[in-house]
């Protein structure tokens, strides 16, 4: 008996996938919150400038 191989790497592989995806949702996220914070605070400097 035992399993193919094919279906082995598929069980492996599913857990990386969501480890993989779930890393790159968290550095977009990260990188978005940068941004919008550095808009946020030239906008503000800009204000305090003026």
């Amino acid at each position: 008996g035992g399993m193919p191989p094919e279906e082995q790497s598929k069980k492996l592989l599913t857990p990386l996938n969501i480890g993989i995806a779930g890393g790159g949702l968290l550095v977009i996220i990260v990188v978005l919150i940068i941004i919008i914070r550095k808009r946020r605070i030239r906008k503000a400097g800009m204000t305090f400038d003026e």
